[in-house]
This record gives C-alpha cells, sequence and structure tokens, in this order.
C-alpha cells in the first residue's frame, strides 16, 4: 500500500487525514479529440536521465513544447487516487514496451501531472511505485485547472508538429488495466496525418473552475475531529502554510497525562 510520507521539522506526532470529495468539485468537460494542447510550464528540476529522455537542456524551467517527441503522452494523477495507484506498474510497463520498440522509442515519451500534490508527495509515489518516467507536482491545482479539472487518472495522447505545437489525438478516463490495450491505442495515433487533422479553434478546454469545496470553518471542524479521533482532546488549532505553498493544520492534543502536537492534512480528491 502506498505509503503517505511527509517530512516536517516540528518533532510531533503526524496525523493525515484525507477527506474525499465526489460532489463537491463541479464537473467538466471531457477534453475532445483535435483540441490544441496547452504549452504548459515546467520549473521542476529534473535530473541528468529525465533530461536525457525529455531531449531538455539543463535549466530551470521549460515548456512542454520543448520536449522531444511526436508524441506524449500526458498522465494526470493524484497520489491518493487508488485507481491512479492501481494504474502505476501498468504505465511502468508500458513505458517497457515503448521503449524496447525500436519504431517507438525516442518518438514517444510518457510524463505525469501529480494534481494537488507537491514535489514530495510525487517523489515519494514515484520511489514506491518505481515510476520510470517523470512526475510533475501540481500543488495549486494550476495545471489541472489549465487542463480542465478532469477527474483522475486521465490519460492524454498529445500528436506535436514541426513547429512543436501540441494537438490532442486520443484520451481516455478512468482505470488502465491493459498495457496491451494502451500500447495499441499508441502505435495507432501515431500514425494520424496531422496535415489532415484540423485544430478545433477556441479554449482549450472549458469547465468549471476548482474551488475549495468546503469552507475553511468547516475544514478546521475536519482536521479537530480528526485529531481527536485519536482519543485525545484539542486545546487549540492553527493552520501552517509550508514553504511550498502547501498547508497542514496542526493541534495542541490533551491525552490526559501527556499532551502532544498533531498534524492534520485535509486532501479534497474527485
Amino acid at each position: 500500500m502506498f505509503r503517505r510520507i511527509f517530512n516536517l521539522s516540528l518533532q510531533a506526532t503526524l496525523l493525515l487525514m484525507l477527506f474525499f470529495s465526489a460532489s463537491a468539485w463541479g464537473e467538466t468537460k471531457p477534453m475532445g479529440f483535435a483540441i490544441p494542447f496547452p504549452d504548459l510550464k515546467f520549473s521542476q528540476p529534473l535530473s541528468k536521465e529525465e533530461q536525457r529522455y525529455l531531449g531538455i537542456s539543463q535549466k530551470k524551467a521549460f515548456s512542454f513544447r520543448e520536449i522531444k517527441g511526436d508524441l506524449i503522452l500526458v498522465e494526470l494523477i493524484s497520489t491518493y487516487c487508488i485507481n491512479c495507484q492501481k494504474q502505476a506498474p501498468v504505465f511502468t510497463e508500458l513505458y517497457s514496451l515503448i521503449e524496447k520498440d525500436p519504431a517507438l522509442k525516442g518518438k514517444v515519451k510518457m510524463i505525469g501531472i501529480a494534481a494537488g500534490n507537491n514535489s514530495e508527495e510525487a517523489e515519494v509515489f514515484r520511489k514506491v511505485y518505481q515510476i520510470p518516467y517523470p512526475i510533475f507536482s501540481d500543488p495549486k491545482f494550476n495545471t489541472h485547472t489549465v487542463l480542465g479539472g478532469p477527474r483522475t487518472p486521465f490519460t492524454i495522447w498529445v500528436r506535436k508538429d514541426a513547429q512543436g505545437n501540441g494537438v490532442v489525438v486520443s484520451t481516455h478516463l478512468g482505470l488502465t488495466e491493459s498495457a496491451e490495450n494502451v500500447f495499441a491505442e499508441t502505435r495507432a495515433v501515431l500514425q494520424y496525418n496531422l496535415a489532415l487533422l484540423k485544430p478545433k479553434k477556441g479554449a482549450i478546454y472549458e469547465g468549471d473552475a476548482l474551488k475549495p469545496p468546503l469552507a475553511e470553518k468547516e475544514l478546521v471542524e475536519k482536521a479537530r475531529k480528526g485529531m481527536e479521533a485519536s482519543g485525545g482532546k484539542v486545546l487549540q488549532i492553527e493552520k501552517i502554510t509550508l514553504k511550498d505553498g502547501d498547508w497542514v493544520y496542526t493541534g495542541k492534543v490533551d491525552f490526559g497525562n501527556r499532551q502532544e502536537n498533531l498534524f492534520s492534512k485535509l486532501v479534497s480528491r474527485r
């Protein structure tokens, strides 16, 4: 089972409370065929292996169009999404199939985008599931919003033209259980003649903007109940903003014979 690991500098017990919400988030329109793909910006540091794989020179930031390849498979996930965890070994197998195929190796690249997860969460997920391709963190849902806020996992096949512009040639919403099936789809969309494809004009992807499903007061109450579920009584609670922009709640909890500082992180997922 995926281990949720968070390194906090304070010496205290870590309480992780996940709050799942399916109805609180607005529904969105699914990304469609022939829609131009946005030139996403990435600032996450890459290892030398990742730089070589994506064909990116060593620099602090780069854009989607700079990724070398004719077809980019974009996997939108959440590290706490059960189906995303189930899909991880399937996509690892897919990566292996692509890299072993002389006709696809170098032409097809894979990247993951971890919606709502910070860089540490994304890296832990990558290590636990031994993901061989880069996973970019999206802690504030910026990329997720640009892509319309789809449920996860969501897979997008993006073909690139000679100028590096991307266009969506296929999508899949939900768990992918067969590496062979998605491999076949990958081979098929690589054969499309982009010269005959007329990209749709207008918005990249229209959907409702994401917004917190609960008010701050309700979030605090959820955090309080989560902490008191450990058997103590919360004496005080406050919100702490971390360096990467993420946040947690910290509370002083009385267990009768001792007091401890507990931390609660509430994560809203589709």
